[in-house]
């Protein structure tokens, strides 16, 4: 007759290092023994690294006298429930939520939405020729301007416009001086068109300082 073991035990991990094309971890299990290079078991194609001194659940698959690997770990510091956040409001994840946290990063999936939490730069990053579609009741019908090239081609238009109402300031100027003599009673002595505009340079270097600089779109 078979005995049947305990093939599972918890431990504490002790370092983390890089073996064979993955993160492995030395441990200290409840009872003292050591063992070095523990894999990490995966889900699919998807890692979750453990952290020194986290406690981890090990798995022997063939007994005592089997080398063990990572299964799972202790989450801590999580709170047992939050406020619903609106719209406008930041959220943050409890226990009830389906939370993937890393490195003091967290990506939350509640009744309030989905709620990213980096500690740096959020990234999206498409493929050459895809495409990010946000709708709202299905819809989505509009377009995102690019910044950089709108703001060219509007004050591209601008300036032509700028350089024809300057042209035709001039010759207003030399058409007054030539017909002020002969008919002052009918020339402006200070006709508004002498005064020209702003040039349009100066307003695209203060639309250009608009720009936020936290967001990057393509």
């Amino acid at each position: 007759m078979k005995t049947i073991g305990n093939n599972f035990k918890t431990a504490t991990v002790t370092a983390i290092s890089y073996e064979r094309g993955a993160r492995v971890c030395d441990v200290r299990t409840n009872e003292g023994a050591h063992y070095r290079g523990v894999p990490i078991a995966s889900v699919g194609a998807s890692l979750y690294p453990v952290i020194v001194d986290q406690t981890v659940h090990l798995i022997f698959p063939a007994g005592r006298y089997d080398l063990p690997y990572v299964i799972g770990a202790d989450a801590q510091h999580i709170p047992e429930s939050t406020a619903s956040a609106g719209g406008d409001e930041d959220y943050s994840p409890d226990s009830s939520d389906l939370v993937l946290r890393h490195a003091g990063q967290a990506l939350s999936l509640s009744s309030s939405g989905v709620t990213i939490a980096p500690t740096a730069t959020a990234r999206l990053q498409l493929p050459s020729g895809g495409r990010l579609r946000i709708s709202e009741g299905g819809d989505a019908d509009n377009q995102v301007l690019n910044a950089d090239p709108f703001i060219d081609e509007i004050y591209a238009y601008i300036a032509f416009l700028e350089a024809t109402i300057l042209n035709m300031q001039t010759h207003l100027a030399v058409i007054n001086s030539a017909l002020s003599p002969a008919y002052p009673a009918i020339v402006p002595t200070a006709p508004a068109s002498v005064t020209p505009p702003p040039p349009s340079s100066a307003s695209k270097v203060r639309a250009q300082s608009t720009k936020n600089a936290v967001i990057a779109i393509p």
